[in-house]
């Protein structure tokens, strides 16, 4: 049976930041724009499970989506393994979860865990795939055993940052023994330019996984440092790739741009 909604990690709520008047204008631009869609749900009659994964990016744990007999939970409903444009994201491998990958799937290894990270969706929550009851941790633990050196390993980074002790330690499928800290260097080893997206998720992943870090007190050394100050790097060289009018270069990382065409 489909739960009836996701459940987010308890979080503290943030203090109220002081705002310029240039800020609440931009802050109430966004408001309109996220509420407009949110009134607005995607349809599992046209959106494949890729869709409903990054409309919930911008909505967490309270993303609608419409479905035959009226609106649900989305990450309720991916959870479930309910389809979306007649697809299904999950299924059972002999000795994991898997998640599919491919056009309309995931776009890569990782991706769902990712977003379910960033929504707070707690390690309990349950998956029912083929009939069988299972949770999140067994999603993170299929994470864990399709580790592989040398693949994109940005996604499996977010999403194992946030569900793993910041010390934690296992084996993949193969026996290879790895740690967020290998994840760290195995990302540091490969290009920004080029990767997903101009190279913002393998930064993002580094983002996230240090600002984890931060947050369980643990000490910013070794990988965590290196990716730490490969990020500063990139925050002060990004700035100097900034256009006049203030947006950000057409051409990503690889150099200034302002290309006009939509």
């Amino acid at each position: 049976s489909q739960p009836d909604a996701a459940q987010a990690e308890p979080n503290d709520p943030p203090a109220e930041p002081v705002l310029t008047p240039e800020q609440i204008v931009l802050r109430d631009q966004v408001r309109r724009c996220l509420a407009y869609y949110f009134y607005r749900p995607e349809s599992i009659r046209r959106r494949s499970p890729w869709g409903v994964m990054h409309s919930m990016i911008g909505f967490g744990v309270d993303t609608p989506l419409l479905a035959e007999d009226g609106e649900v939970n989305a990450i309720a409903w991916l959870c479930a393994n309910g389809p979306c444009y007649g697809m299904r994201l999950l299924y059972r491998d002999l000795d994991y979860v898997g998640v599919r990958m491919g056009p309309g799937y995931q776009g890569h290894s990782g991706q769902f865990l990712s977003i379910l990270a960033q929504s707070r969706v707690k390690i309990d929550y349950p998956l029912v795939v083929g009939g069988q009851r299972l949770s999140v941790a067994d999603l993170v633990q299929a994470e864990q055993l399709t580790c592989r050196s040398g693949t994109e390993l940005t996604f499996k980074l977010i999403g194992l940052a946030h569900y793993l002790e910041v010390d934690a330690t296992w084996q993949d499928r193969y026996g290879e023994t790895w740690d967020l800290p290998r994840l760290i260097r195995e990302e540091l080893a490969q290009p920004i330019v080029g990767a997903a997206c101009g190279g913002t998720h393998r930064l993002m992943g580094f983002s996230y996984a240090v600002r984890r870090c931060e947050k369980s007190g643990h000490a910013l050394t070794g990988q965590w440092l290196r990716a730490k100050e490969y990020l500063d790097d990139y925050h002060t060289y990004t700035f100097r790739l900034q256009n006049s009018d203030g947006s950000f270069s057409t051409n990503w990382f690889a150099g200034r741009g302002d290309q006009q065409d939509l």
